[in-house]
């Protein structure tokens, strides 16, 4: 088993393996929980040897969040344009007022 310890560059070139979602420049480089909502680096991503390679784990105790659910930092999922106009995904030209 492997634990945030592990060598830096092994880490390193882990996280970039095993992220497909993101790019890893450094172990600097910072993401955001989803589940947790709480921030952390490379360095603090728990990776552990699964057999058949890694598993990369949120850092926070008692989450159990994978790298798929890790967000770049000040980068919300979806832009703001596409935020103020969800209603038009449902279809309708003006959103629907709740009274």
């Amino acid at each position: 088993m492997i634990h945030s310890t592990c060598d830096p560059a092994d880490k390193l070139a882990i996280l970039r393996q095993q992220d497909s979602f993101r790019d890893w420049q450094s172990l600097d480089d910072k993401r955001v929980c989803v589940l947790c909502e709480k921030q952390f680096s490379g360095h603090d991503v728990i990776v552990s040897a699964d057999g058949s390679g890694y598993e990369l784990r949120c850092p926070t105790g008692g989450c159990h969040s994978h790298v798929h659910q890790w967000i770049y930092p000040l980068n919300p999922l979806i832009s703001d344009k596409t935020s103020a106009d969800w209603w038009q995904a449902l279809g309708n030209s003006k959103p629907t007022q709740v009274a």
